[in-house]
Parts: C-alpha cells; sequence; structure tokens
C-alpha cells in the first residue's frame, strides 16, 4: 500500500476518533454526570449511542496505530508504540462496557458509580496513549 493511502486512512481515522470522542465524552457522558437519572429514563439512546461512538473510536484507534506500523515500519519504536496504541485501544474497549451497565441502574449514584468506572479504565488507557 501506498504512503499515500496508508497516510489517508491514518488522517481519517484520527478525523472520526475525534468526532466520535467529542460526542462520547461531551454529550453522552456529561449528560450522564449532570442529569443521571432523567438520561438514563429519557435519552438511553444517547447512552447507547455514546457507547458505540466510543467503540468506534477504539476500532480507529487500532486501524491508526496498523497504518502507522507500516508508515514508519523503518523505525526501530514502531512496534513498541504500535503495542502501547493497540493497548489504549483495548483497555477504552473494556472501559466501554461500564456505560451500558448504567442504564440498569436504578439510582443517581449506581449512575455516576458506572461513568466514573468507565472514566478510571479510560484514564489508565490513556497511560499508554502518553508513550507514543
Amino acid at each position: 500500500m501506498s504512503h499515500r493511502t496508508l497516510s489517508l486512512i491514518a488522517g481519517v481515522s484520527y478525523l472520526i476518533i475525534f468526532f466520535a470522542a467529542i460526542f462520547g465524552n461531551f454529550f453522552a457522558l456529561e449528560s450522564l454526570m449532570i442529569e443521571p437519572m432523567d438520561t438514563i429514563n429519557n435519552h438511553p439512546e444517547m447512552v447507547r449511542a455514546g457507547t458505540i461512538a466510543f467503540l468506534i473510536a477504539a476500532v480507529c484507534d487500532v486501524v491508526v496505530a496498523w497504518a502507522f506500523k507500516e508508515l514508519y515500519k523503518d523505525n526501530s519504536l514502531t512496534s513498541l508504540s504500535t503495542y502501547f496504541r493497540i493497548m489504549h485501544a483495548g483497555i477504552m474497549g473494556v472501559a466501554v462496557f461500564a456505560l451500558p451497565t448504567a442504564l440498569k441502574a436504578s439510582s443517581s449514584a449506581e449512575v455516576l458509580e458506572q461513568v466514573d468506572t468507565f472514566n478510571d479504565i479510560w484514564l489508565i488507557g490513556l497511560f499508554f496513549l502518553e508513550f507514543i
């Protein structure tokens, strides 16, 4: 595959990550944190859409890792950065499963606990992304 094609794949994937993460974070998560039970009872599709957006971002992160590995295969640190990026995506994928669990919550405290679980696991994943 040409460098141009790989660069386009990485760039489009980054754009998808950007918009998916903005939607998931600033719409779905913020809604859950501000009005937990109202969001669960009246807007469960927002939580589902946010969950899907975060999963899309995680998958696109793997695509970016692959594209960068192909683009920079001659660099000695490429494999390491690829593994860190894939670890981030995997941990993000695990974190996302806290969000649908919030849909089964019966109190604001339970919803916020699931949001905190998501954020805690996500922050662990971001640790690996910082080393790239």
